[in-house]
């Protein structure tokens, strides 16, 4: 007996030391896949059918499981938004591809603490709490108690409401598109949140927690709603300093008739916003900025403009301490006190190499409420602003202000500034010079020009250039580069699309530094740019594969070339439209008008139709002899849907009046045998067609492929154009 019982023990005591040296086996993250747009939930994933909501019933509690979707479309939810309460990744196909609705009965996420969500890929609508739901009455589409991260997401036209039938419930809900609160932390990337009404305050993205930070970079916030605060993003809490980077905060509205605060951001705790636009907000007071008394603002390298304020702070209203530098203050509106910067309270302010200009009431207005926190700034233009560049209401100018000689105002209001008249300041009008922003170019002769203070100068401008480009550096947001010789040229293809409206289409670009110098921060952008978001992606030449994030400024170097990808998304249906996509560096013009070569003809429908890729077979017709025939090559693609009539092919030299005929017959895209006319019958959707065209030379042609083109456009029976393509032509050279 004793026996077996010592060899049972020792049996156990073995396997004890065998578990500890394995350890506990790790769960394993899984993967499921939703197969279907039925908001279901009969806790299987096993029959036949997978729904997002049984996903997430299933996924795994410790094991960071993934959900992928298999179907693209709308999930329209069936009352009861969705729980995430485990470490789980939601990836959708795309936020134009994918939508969850939440038919305005439920908003769509809710996400618990002590978890790590990541969700990309989807768009979010119609999310609508319950009001009388007390403690989660707030987030339109998503309440986050915890550690959330977004990417490629659209959060548009999501609403909370307040109770209005007693007993009450929920009486001030907040967050129309994002609540985050408690210990939740939030990322934002890549994404759009418009549209949203979040009643009390945070139209937008209302984020008020106590353990946690927010960040967002490349973000646009737009068209939202608030009654009290925060049209477009309200930040009140955090546990370390909020980032804005390349975010986009415009047309978000604080729209009650009392004392409404911040129509773009409301910030009650410390934040930096660079490379960043805020843009046509409005609210009784901080259209564009309202910060509170604890507050810590640093702005760097934006643009603050276009914002209406109804009392006070067209563009910010201060309360805390704010640091500006390398930013451009323009054209903001206060019909009672500082179009520019209103400032009160004891907050410090400090500015530094910005531009200042164009606003009412006040460039700077510094007013005394109980003995404001000193204000400076260096290097700075305050120019050309309504009532005063700077207004000292109930201000000791000597005690609280520090200005100098290396400041620029055109009215002798900001003390100890150089005073210039606005045509001796010669700047440009408000517009992309390179950069992440939009600024006021110095243009050649400026006074502001190799008239700054090295010692308190900023290293780069509000785009990136290095300073000082002179002996000193300048004074305001930007700095002049003199003209070198840098000439960009830059080519699109193809150069024909027709995009369907929220549908995204792609061309390629190819930028060349022709000249001997450095192009500095190359931009590219749509002249005239119609309804819709553009975006361009640096890409790999030889592979095509993008390695830039969306919109980069970057350096091209002499006789080098740089790749783009370039997308662009209607938001509304247009007529064909022959768009230039211009190049620009800092340092060189933008990139001549080359029509069919730089032009991108573009048409937006409300709903899909054929959408014709056209190439020819050379990019140069050359004929030696003045006269003769010679032919070309033209092959189609329709990438859209079926043509709904024939499609005309056609033939034009554009604005040139050249010597010679064309006709166009179809070919046998295996052979090249001629098969019929230049209408084209039955085109079906992904079909390849090919035509040949003839030229008939009457006389020379000389060689000018910027002017020398025959352009090909497929129309159809009511002569809208699906297509185009163009190739030069010259002869005898």
């Amino acid at each position: 007996m004793y026996r077996t019982q010592s060899k049972f023990l020792s049996v156990f005591f073995c396997l004890i030391i065998m578990l500890a040296l394995i350890g506990v086996q790790p769960a394993y993250a899984a993967t499921l896949t939703v197969n279907t747009l039925v908001d279901e939930n009969d806790g299987s994933c096993l029959d036949g059918d997978c729904s997002l909501r049984d996903a997430i019933i299933l996924a795994d509690a410790g094991g960071n499981d993934t959900i992928i979707f298999s179907v693209n479309g709308t999930i329209t939810l069936g009352g009861s938004h969705l729980q995430i309460s485990k470490n789980l990744t939601i990836e959708g196909n795309g936020s134009s591809s994918l939508t969850i609705d939440g038919n305005n009965t439920s908003r769509i996420f809710e996400i618990t603490s002590g978890t790590t969500v990541n969700i990309s890929g989807l768009t979010m609508t119609n999310g609508q709490p319950d009001p009388e739901d007390v403690e989660g009455c707030s987030g339109g589409a998503i309440y986050n108690r915890s550690f959330l991260t977004l990417n490629d997401v659209v959060i548009t036209n999501n609403i909370v409401v307040a109770d209005t039938v007693p007993p009450l419930g929920c009486v001030y809900p907040r967050g129309g598109g994002i609540m985050s609160t408690d210990t939740g932390s939030l990322t934002i990337t890549n994404s759009t949140i418009s549209n949203n009404d979040g009643f009390w305050s945070g139209g937008g993205v209302q984020f008020s927690s106590n353990n946690g930070t927010l960040s967002m970079n490349n973000v646009t916030v737009s068209g939202n709603f608030a009654d009290s605060y925060g049209g477009g993003v309200s930040f009140e809490n955090g546990t370390s300093t909020a980032t804005l980077n390349r975010v986009t905060v415009s047309n978000n509205t604080v729209t009650a008739i009392s004392n409404t605060q911040g129509g773009g951001i409301y910030i009650n705790d410390d934040m930096n916003i660079t490379n960043s636009t805020i843009q046509s907000n409005s609210a009784r007071r901080g259209s564009g900025i309202f910060t509170g008394y604890s507050s810590v603002l640093n702005i760097s390298n934006s643009t603050i403009t276009g914002n209406i304020a109804v009392l006070d702070g067209g563009a910010i209203y201060l309360s805390g301490d704010v640091i500006i530098e390398n930013s451009t203050i323009y054209n903001n509106t206060a019909t009672n006190r500082g179009g520019g910067l209103f400032s009160e309270g004891a907050g410090e302010l400090n500015i530094y190499n910005s531009t200042i200009v164009g606003n009412t009431q006040g460039g700077l207005y510094l007013y005394d409420t109980s003995g404001n926190g000193p204000t400076a700034i260096y290097n700075t233009i305050v120019a050309n602003n309504g009532l005063a560049d700077c207004y000292f209401d109930g201000i000791d100018i000597n005690t609280y202000f520090t200005g100098d000689s290396y400041n620029i105002d055109t009215d002798g209001s900001c003390k100890d500034a150089i005073q210039k008249t606005f045509i001796e300041l010669n700047l440009g009008s408000l517009a992309n010079n390179g950069g992440f922003t939009q600024t006021m170019a110095l243009l050649a002769g400026s006074s502001a020009i190799d008239a700054g203070d090295n010692a308190t100068c900023e290293a780069t401008d509000q785009r990136g250039v290095a300073r000082p480009q002179g002996s000193v550096c300048d004074v305001g947001a930007y700095e002049f580069v003199l003209a070198g010789p840098t000439t960009l040229v830059n080519s699109v293809l193809p150069t024909s699309r027709t995009p369907v409206v929220g549908m995204a289409t792609t061309i390629f670009n190819t930028v060349i530094n022709s000249g001997s110098e450095t192009a500095v921060g190359v931009t590219l952008s749509m002249n005239p740019a119609p309804a819709g978001t553009f975006a361009y992606y640096q890409t790999n030449c030889a592979t095509n594969a993008v390695i830039s994030p969306a919109n980069p400024a970057i350096d091209i170097a002499p006789a080098s070339v740089a790749c783009y990808l370039l997308s662009f998304t209607p938001s509304a249906p247009f007529t064909a439209t022959q768009v230039h996509i211009q190049a620009q560096a800092s340092n060189a013009p933008s990139s001549s008008l080359l029509t069919g070569i730089n032009t991108w003809l573009l048409r937006a429908t409300a709903s899909a139709g054929p959408d014709i890729i056209a190439l020819t077979t050379t990019t140069d017709f050359h004929q030696l002899a003045c006269s003769g025939t010679n032919a070309f090559a033209v092959a189609m693609s329709n990438v859209g849907t079926d043509a709904t009539g024939d499609v005309s092919v056609l033939a034009n030299t554009g604005s040139a009046s050249l010597p010679l005929t064309i006709s166009i017959q179809e070919t046998n895209p295996g052979t090249g045998a001629i098969i019929g006319d230049n209408i084209l019958q039955d085109v079906l959707a992904g079909q390849n067609r090919t035509v040949a065209v003839f030229v008939t030379f009457h006389g020379c042609v000389s060689f000018d492929p910027a002017l020398h083109r025959i352009f090909i456009e497929f129309r159809d029976a009511s002569n809208n154009i699906l297509g185009s393509t163009s190739t030069a032509v010259s002869t005898n050279r």
